[in-house]
């Protein structure tokens, strides 16, 4: 399916820190600048108007990492095989680890890199759990895509209050836990207090479950049910997730009823959803969305000739994100079931 383009969900996301965050920068870092902690938040060069800056930023992986894993703990506590386990190690191959997802039922007779061989995008996405079907593994692609979250614009960050970037130095230590004294440190810790940092997540070709199931994990990082960063057990990396705005975007075969939230089982072609074992979501594979007309919308349903990229775009503002992600989290607890 990712040859193809049924449905996009682009979310303009900003994120704050709720208690000091600390995104640690690789090893060396602080080798090449004396001035930096020993532990120091990660930084890029960015241009902008002037001469390139240095500025820290929160990478996508990072993001990403802890929605994946989150969303991995919600699948297997409501069924525990509807995420893989990647750590699985092959006997067969001196306990090396498996390069795919593993769920039950393959066939373990057939070596990995002969099974990835034969097996076509449809078989491989049949033969991976519900995780890496959403998040991709090394056989399929992921359908969702984090950008790095860079600072926001002084005008924008002053807008939802937010001051300049705020960040301390903590010190810790480490204690050996046989004698009680100090084993390492003292260590500086460089913390994020307050900034606002804003970026995009991008899901496409998805059923409802799936961007139920996104939706889940993102509102419980928002919500402090989920940390992020260094230093997790010590109290840090606590974030609020602030949804600006989500754009809808539908192919030309939307049905005529664009102001809902369509799943690729309602747009993709029949022999695509059989080929890819999504015939059951077919005619039921939508969601309503909940929100007014006026100017949360701007949709255009002419035909193709007249509009040759998409049929359909939705754009739902603020506090109608967060209605749209609420409604879809118990989709997917249905669709994995």
């Amino acid at each position: 399916m990712h040859g193809r383009l049924y449905n996009q969900a682009t979310f303009h996301i900003a994120l704050r820190p709720r208690t000091p965050l600390l995104i640690k920068a690789g090893q060396g870092q602080e080798a090449l600048d004396p001035t930096l902690p020993d532990m120091s938040f990660v930084r890029t060069l960015r241009g902008g108007t002037g001469e390139p800056r240095e500025e820290i930023f929160i990478p996508g992986s990072s993001l990403r990492g802890v929605v994946r894993a989150h969303a991995e703990r919600l699948l297997r506590t409501v069924k525990p095989g509807a995420a893989c386990n990647p750590l699985v190690r092959d006997p067969q191959k001196s306990g090396t680890l498996r390069p795919a997802c593993s769920p039950e039922g393959r066939n373990e007779d057939e070596d990995d890199e002969g099974r990835q061989s034969r097996a076509g995008a449809p078989q491989a996405y049949q033969q991976s759990c519900y995780a890496c079907r959403l998040f991709g593994n090394t056989s399929i692609a992921s359908r969702v895509r984090f950008s790095d979250f860079f600072l926001a614009g002084a005008g924008e960050a002053a807008a939802a209050g937010v001051p300049a970037p705020l960040t301390e130095t903590r010190y810790g230590v480490a204690i050996d836990r046989v004698t009680g004294a100090v084993a390492h440190g003292p260590f500086e810790l460089e913390t994020v207090t307050d900034a606002l940092f804003t970026g995009l997540v991008e899901v496409r070709n998805f059923t409802v479950g799936q961007f139920g199931l996104l939706a889940a994990a993102l509102l419980d990082l928002s919500d402090g049910y989920v940390a992020m960063g260094y230093g997790k057990s010590r109290g840090l990396g606590l974030v609020e997730l602030i949804f600006l705005n989500l754009k809808l975007r539908y192919g030309p075969r939307t049905p005529l009823e664009p102001r809902r939230l369509w799943g690729v089982g309602d747009l993709a072609p029949a022999e695509v959803l059989e080929a890819y074992g999504l015939r059951k979501l077919a005619q039921h594979d939508h969601l309503e969305i909940d929100a007014p007309a006026g100017d949360s919308q701007t949709a255009s349903s002419g035909e193709l000739t007249t509009a040759p990229r998409f049929l359909a775009t939705i754009e739902l503002k603020g506090e109608q994100v967060r209605s749209l992600l609420e409604k879809a989290t118990s989709r997917w607890v249905e669709e994995v079931q």
